[in-house]
Protein backbone atom coordinates (compact mmCIF):
# COMPACT_ATOMS: atom_id res chain seq x y z
CA UNK A 1 0.00 0.00 0.00
CA UNK A 2 1.58 3.85 -1.04
CA UNK A 3 0.41 7.28 -0.20
CA UNK A 4 1.10 10.14 -2.82
CA UNK A 5 3.45 11.91 -1.28
CA UNK A 6 3.09 16.01 -2.52
CA UNK A 7 6.64 17.73 -1.55
CA UNK A 8 6.62 21.55 -1.55
CA UNK A 9 8.67 21.74 -3.35
CA UNK A 10 6.84 21.11 -5.91
CA UNK A 11 8.24 18.18 -7.43
CA UNK A 12 6.82 14.87 -8.74
CA UNK A 13 5.10 12.90 -6.31
CA UNK A 14 6.51 9.98 -4.94
CA UNK A 15 5.22 6.51 -3.86
CA UNK A 16 5.68 6.37 0.09
CA UNK A 17 5.53 3.06 1.67
CA UNK A 18 2.92 1.93 4.45
CA UNK A 19 6.17 1.34 6.91
CA UNK A 20 7.55 4.36 6.39
CA UNK A 21 4.22 6.78 6.80
CA UNK A 22 3.99 5.31 10.19
CA UNK A 23 7.14 4.62 11.69
CA UNK A 24 7.04 4.29 15.12
CA UNK A 25 8.62 7.21 17.42
CA UNK A 26 8.79 9.14 14.12
CA UNK A 27 6.32 11.83 13.00
CA UNK A 28 6.21 13.94 9.86
CA UNK A 29 7.73 10.82 7.95
CA UNK A 30 5.84 10.02 4.42
CA UNK A 31 3.10 12.59 3.70
CA UNK A 32 3.96 16.16 3.42
CA UNK A 33 7.78 15.52 4.70
CA UNK A 34 10.09 16.94 1.64
CA UNK A 35 13.08 15.44 1.07
CA UNK A 36 16.42 15.81 2.82
CA UNK A 37 13.91 17.28 6.13
CA UNK A 38 15.02 15.45 9.10
CA UNK A 39 11.86 14.05 11.08
CA UNK A 40 10.93 15.15 14.91
CA UNK A 41 10.94 12.05 16.88
CA UNK A 42 7.58 11.93 19.35
CA UNK A 43 7.50 13.36 22.53
CA UNK A 44 6.01 16.60 23.69
CA UNK A 45 5.47 19.35 21.54
CA UNK A 46 4.49 22.88 22.43
CA UNK A 47 0.68 22.51 22.70
CA UNK A 48 1.34 19.39 24.61
CA UNK A 49 3.20 21.56 27.35
CA UNK A 50 0.69 24.23 27.73
CA UNK A 51 -1.70 21.87 30.44
CA UNK A 52 1.43 20.45 32.13
CA UNK A 53 2.71 24.58 32.57
CA UNK A 54 -0.57 24.90 33.67
CA UNK A 55 -1.04 22.63 35.95
CA UNK A 56 2.64 23.21 36.87
CA UNK A 57 1.64 26.42 37.88
CA UNK A 58 -1.52 26.11 39.66
CA UNK A 59 0.85 23.57 42.26
CA UNK A 60 2.97 26.76 42.81
CA UNK A 61 0.14 29.33 43.60
CA UNK A 62 -1.93 26.61 45.87
CA UNK A 63 1.89 26.07 47.55
CA UNK A 64 2.38 29.78 47.78
CA UNK A 65 -0.91 30.75 49.31
CA UNK A 66 -0.82 28.04 51.96
CA UNK A 67 3.11 28.80 53.00
CA UNK A 68 1.93 32.64 53.10
CA UNK A 69 -1.91 31.57 54.94
CA UNK A 70 0.43 29.68 58.11
CA UNK A 71 3.10 32.45 57.93
CA UNK A 72 0.39 34.78 59.10
CA UNK A 73 -1.52 32.09 61.54
CA UNK A 74 1.69 31.97 63.20
CA UNK A 75 1.87 35.36 63.25
CA UNK A 76 1.39 37.16 66.66
CA UNK A 77 -0.34 40.49 66.28
CA UNK A 78 2.53 42.87 66.51
CA UNK A 79 3.45 40.69 63.51
CA UNK A 80 6.08 38.35 65.50
CA UNK A 81 6.04 34.72 65.59
CA UNK A 82 3.91 33.11 68.59
CA UNK A 83 6.52 31.15 70.65
CA UNK A 84 9.50 32.13 68.94
CA UNK A 85 10.86 33.40 72.30
CA UNK A 86 9.34 37.55 72.41
CA UNK A 87 8.70 36.49 76.39
CA UNK A 88 9.51 39.95 76.77
CA UNK A 89 8.43 42.50 79.37
CA UNK A 90 4.24 42.11 80.11
CA UNK A 91 4.67 37.77 79.21
CA UNK A 92 5.21 35.35 81.84
CA UNK A 93 6.55 32.81 79.34
CA UNK A 94 10.13 32.82 78.40
CA UNK A 95 11.41 30.74 75.39
CA UNK A 96 14.29 29.65 75.95
CA UNK A 97 16.50 27.03 73.64
CA UNK A 98 19.97 25.39 74.71
CA UNK A 99 22.01 24.55 71.80
CA UNK A 100 25.88 23.63 71.61
CA UNK A 101 27.05 26.10 73.31
CA UNK A 102 24.83 28.93 73.89
CA UNK A 103 21.48 29.90 75.84
CA UNK A 104 19.59 31.45 73.90
CA UNK A 105 15.94 33.61 73.92
CA UNK A 106 14.76 36.65 74.63
CA UNK A 107 15.21 36.17 78.11
CA UNK A 108 12.77 38.64 79.80
CA UNK A 109 9.76 38.63 82.19
CA UNK A 110 8.32 40.54 84.32
CA UNK A 111 8.23 39.87 88.32
CA UNK A 112 6.00 37.38 89.59
CA UNK A 113 4.99 33.91 88.33
CA UNK A 114 7.22 33.25 85.43
CA UNK A 115 7.26 30.20 83.20
CA UNK A 116 10.04 29.00 81.31
CA UNK A 117 9.75 26.76 78.10
CA UNK A 118 12.59 25.58 77.32
CA UNK A 119 13.67 23.73 74.11
CA UNK A 120 17.05 21.67 73.25
CA UNK A 121 17.90 22.26 69.87
CA UNK A 122 21.11 20.91 70.03
CA UNK A 123 22.57 17.49 69.42
CA UNK A 124 23.62 16.44 73.01
CA UNK A 125 21.94 16.55 76.35
CA UNK A 126 21.89 19.53 77.57
CA UNK A 127 20.01 20.93 81.39
CA UNK A 128 19.50 24.60 82.86
CA UNK A 129 20.45 25.39 86.48
CA UNK A 130 19.24 28.79 88.43
CA UNK A 131 21.77 29.15 91.40
CA UNK A 132 19.97 32.24 92.83
CA UNK A 133 15.73 30.31 92.49
CA UNK A 134 17.37 27.03 93.82
CA UNK A 135 15.60 25.54 90.27
CA UNK A 136 17.16 23.29 87.76
CA UNK A 137 15.43 21.18 85.20
CA UNK A 138 16.39 17.51 84.36
CA UNK A 139 18.58 16.48 81.51
CA UNK A 140 16.73 17.27 78.31
CA UNK A 141 17.45 14.90 74.89
CA UNK A 142 18.04 16.72 71.97
CA UNK A 143 14.72 18.09 70.05
CA UNK A 144 13.01 17.46 73.59
CA UNK A 145 11.26 20.59 75.55
CA UNK A 146 10.35 20.84 79.17
CA UNK A 147 8.43 23.70 81.25
CA UNK A 148 10.10 24.74 84.94
CA UNK A 149 7.23 27.12 86.48
CA UNK A 150 8.89 29.70 88.80
CA UNK A 151 6.51 31.31 91.61
CA UNK A 152 6.68 34.62 92.61
CA UNK A 153 10.48 35.87 91.45
CA UNK A 154 11.15 39.34 91.83
CA UNK A 155 13.25 41.68 89.63
CA UNK A 156 16.88 41.41 89.14
CA UNK A 157 18.61 39.19 86.91
CA UNK A 158 19.21 35.42 87.33
CA UNK A 159 22.21 33.56 86.23
CA UNK A 160 21.49 30.45 84.38
CA UNK A 161 23.63 27.77 82.97
CA UNK A 162 23.91 24.37 81.67
CA UNK A 163 25.77 22.37 84.43
CA UNK A 164 26.68 19.44 81.56
CA UNK A 165 30.36 18.79 82.25
CA UNK A 166 32.18 21.58 80.16
CA UNK A 167 28.93 22.79 78.53
CA UNK A 168 29.00 26.35 81.23
CA UNK A 169 33.03 26.59 80.54
CA UNK A 170 32.45 26.04 76.83
CA UNK A 171 30.18 29.35 77.13
CA UNK A 172 26.42 27.74 78.00
CA UNK A 173 25.68 30.77 80.72
CA UNK A 174 23.41 33.67 80.70
CA UNK A 175 21.01 36.13 82.65
CA UNK A 176 17.37 36.28 82.80
CA UNK A 177 16.69 39.62 83.42
CA UNK A 178 13.35 40.08 85.82
CA UNK A 179 11.75 43.81 85.52
CA UNK A 180 9.43 45.04 88.28
CA UNK A 181 6.08 45.17 86.16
Amino acid sequence: MTDVDTPMTGAAPRAVAADEASAPGVTGTGAGMPPGVAAKPAGIRGEDLWPWLKDLGLLVFVVFFVAVWFGFRAAGPDGGVKGAGDGGAGSGTVEIALEEFAIKGNLKAPAGPVTLHIVNKGSVVHNLVIPALKQQTVNIDPGKDVTLQLDKVSAQSYQMFCSITGHRASGMEANLVVSAS
